[in-house]
């Protein structure tokens, strides 16, 4: 027996720095639990901050677009057409032409990534025409487009001070990659080979980076907000379906709101 019993004493164990394996493994399953929880709220903010970025984008657009009107007499740029290539045209993509001679260049300051959501270019489908390296695409019933096609795609430049109720009708948009082709967003409702259910505005912040399909099948279901910029220079992260509305991108237009639309 040694001495501490035999005093009566119980001798001290040391016990070893460290954690056991068991509290390691509690530790290990707590900090899963939170990583867990923090990836989709970081996943989200990063989707939020890339759709403020992109709106961003679409306002610079939008107020570089009323002040070439505002030096041009009123008369906005023309659209960038795929049809048609224009001295006048808003942004000059076409490969065999110079960017910086675009019109509003310098109201970009140089700066291209202004032409470019911060999610990227989606790949686009196949085409016979060059394939547009931007994002955003501007409503042709402003610039006016003038080709020798389809008379829906005729139209005269709209005058800056001609324009009806200006904050509600949509100028520039991010437009869905299922469709976009260059940059001139037009609509067609008159049940033409376009049909009359087209929707080109992007939902891509709105849906986890995943696109939608342009044609809604389902106005009550077929939701989605995406980037547009108004007439009046604001920008909105809104309803995919208002685009399909005379009150939001026909620029003369200053009648009352569809009453069978809900969203309204």
């Amino acid at each position: 027996m040694t001495n501490e019993l035999a005093c009566g004493r119980v001798p001290i164990v040391q016990r070893k720095n460290g954690f056991t394996l068991v509290e390691l493994l509690v530790v290990l399953g707590i900090v899963g639990i939170l990583v867990g929880m923090l990836l989709p709220a970081l996943a989200k903010a990063r989707r939020h901050a890339a759709q403020v970025a992109c709106l961003s984008n679409l306002r610079q657009i939008g107020l570089a677009l009323i002040t070439y009107a505002s030096e041009q007499g009123g008369r906005f740029p023309a659209p960038a057409s795929a049809l048609r290539e224009q001295d006048e045209d808003w942004v000059h993509w076409q490969a065999s032409r110079e960017l910086g001679a675009s019109p509003l260049w310098r109201h970009f300051g140089g700066n291209v990534d202004v032409l470019i959501c911060p999610l990227g270019v989606p790949q686009r489908p196949a085409s016979s025409y060059p394939a547009y390296p931007f994002s955003y695409s501007v409503n042709t019933k402003f610039t006016g487009l003038t080709t020798s096609g389809s008379p829906i795609f005729k139209r005269p430049p709209c005058k800056l001070g001609a324009l009806r109720l200006p904050s509600q009708k949509m100028l520039a948009i991010e437009e869905d990659s299922s469709n976009i082709s260059d940059g001139a967003w037009y609509v067609d409702t008159s049940k033409s080979w376009l049909g009359d259910k087209m929707c080109y505005i992007s939902v891509r912040h709105d849906r986890d980076g995943r696109e939608y399909s342009r044609r809604v099948e389902d106005w009550s279901a077929d939701r989605g907000r995406g980037n547009v910029v108004f007439a009046d220079g604001h920008g909105e992260f809104t309803d995919r379906r208002r685009a399909m509305a005379p009150l939001d991108y026909e620029p003369l237009y200053d009648g009352p709101p569809p009453t069978d639309w809900p969203w309204y």
